[in-house]
């Protein structure tokens, strides 16, 4: 698309308290995505760099525009929440 700037902005897997999927982190660029799914995601398989390219694709156009550098209102937090809780039911649901 023409005039839009080029977004970086890297995924890291840890460990999380919570049972969410991911968290969205502004101020650095990252998507968080939660190590506790990583194995079941991979089906088994050691995870890499370039994993799930699928999943973190997607996650990419749902937070693109967030990390424009304004504040996440309270009304895209709680979007973002939903799309959190759904994806993490989903991969909860795929580890049986």
């Amino acid at each position: 698309m023409s005039g839009e700037k080029n977004k970086h902005i890297d995924f890291v897997w840890e460990q999380f308290e919570s049972g969410d999927l991911f968290y969205i982190d502004q101020v650095n660029k990252v998507i968080y995505l939660n190590k506790a799914y990583r194995k079941l995601l991979n089906r088994g398989e050691i995870g890499s760099k370039a994993d799930l390219p699928l999943l973190k694709t997607l996650l990419f156009f749902i937070a693109k525009d967030d990390f424009d550098g304004a504040r996440i209102s309270s009304i895209r937090k709680k979007e973002l929440e939903i799309i959190n809780r759904l994806l993490t039911e989903v991969a909860k649901h795929e580890r049986g």
